[in-house]
């Protein structure tokens, strides 16, 4: 029977084996690192702040001036950073998807290696790599589209300047198809990280071939337990940000640094790992990602 709370001990006992049994700083640190790239784009700071005369008129008239006589200078900054900010999120897309199985390399291997898993694992990050920018981009199409059917539906009222029954139909039409794709969205991007992802790595297969094996012999039949698993992942992800949270303060902040705090906090990220491979493990010998009595190499 597939367990939810048995592939807890066996994630334990994983993170104690690869991390302390015995302790190297070397492997902890190359892990760490691995462990890094494959959350690039997870995470993020938060900044902001507030000014205070910025020399324009109160009601703003002097910005829509400035604006409007600037519109090309305008255009082409918007335009230049908008390439440069595609460019770095499909760069740092790229590194991600290479991390990830480099990530899982580490602690299948139990070993803490960047040089060798990032020349290894190529072929499967780079498909992972076109895949996710391929649903990315079919997402944010399709938000677009939802958006604009919801301006659509609510112009009459727009035009008029009041808000009646056609802004409300615009805005239960495109907050709930966006509510809707969203869902959609997410679901695909959680099977893609806890199954897909780990299937490609242990049978060199594709998204697709992946998609396909995990389909026939995890999620069929499964759906409860899956529903299961999807909740203690919730669980854990509360859990870990509540320990983040409690080692940023202990630390001044410290744990907040990229890098560094992923090496203060490899231990959580281990585990959350290792208790997904370990549930994986449940469904055959094939899905084996460890080895019984498997050595640091």
């Amino acid at each position: 029977m597939i367990s939810v709370t048995d592939p807890i001990g066996a994630a334990f006992e994983r993170t104690s084996q690869i991390l302390f049994r015995p302790f190297s700083g070397k492997k902890w640190l190359a892990l760490a690192f691995c462990c890094f790239l494959a959350s690039l784009l997870s995470g993020g700071g938060s900044g902001g702040g507030s000014g205070g005369g910025n020399g324009w008129d109160e009601d703003g008239s002097g910005f829509v001036h400035d604006v409007r006589h600037n519109l090309e200078i305008v255009l082409i900054i918007a335009g230049v950073a908008l390439l440069f900010g595609l460019g770095f999120l499909l760069l740092f897309t790229w590194i991600q998807s290479r991390g990830k199985f480099m990530f899982l390399d580490g602690l299948a291997r139990n070993r803490g290696a960047v040089a060798e898993p990032w020349k290894e694992q190529r072929q499967l990050g780079n498909n992972l790599f076109f895949f996710t920018f391929w649903l990315t981009l079919g997402f944010a199409t399709v938000s677009l589209l939802v958006l604009g059917a919801g301006f659509a539906v609510a112009w009459p009222d727009i035009e008029s300047e009041v808000f009646e029954d056609a802004a409300v139909a615009g805005l239960l039409v495109g907050l709930g198809l966006l509510f809707v794709f969203g869902l959609l969205y997410t679901i695909v991007c959680f099977l893609l990280e806890q199954f897909i992802v780990p299937a490609m790595y242990i049978h060199n297969a594709t998204v697709g071939e992946a998609w396909r094996l995990v389909r026939a012999e995890i999620i069929a039949n499964n759906g409860g337990t899956i529903f299961l698993f999807f909740l203690m992942k919730v669980l854990f992800g509360v859990a870990s940000v509540v320990i983040m949270i409690a080692f940023t303060c202990m630390t001044c902040c410290v744990t907040a640094l990229p890098y560094v705090g992923t090496v203060l906090l490899l231990p959580l990220f281990v585990f959350n790992r290792c208790y997904t491979l370990a549930f994986i493990e449940q469904f055959g010998e094939n899905w084996r990602f460890f080895e019984a009595d498997q050595a640091e190499v």
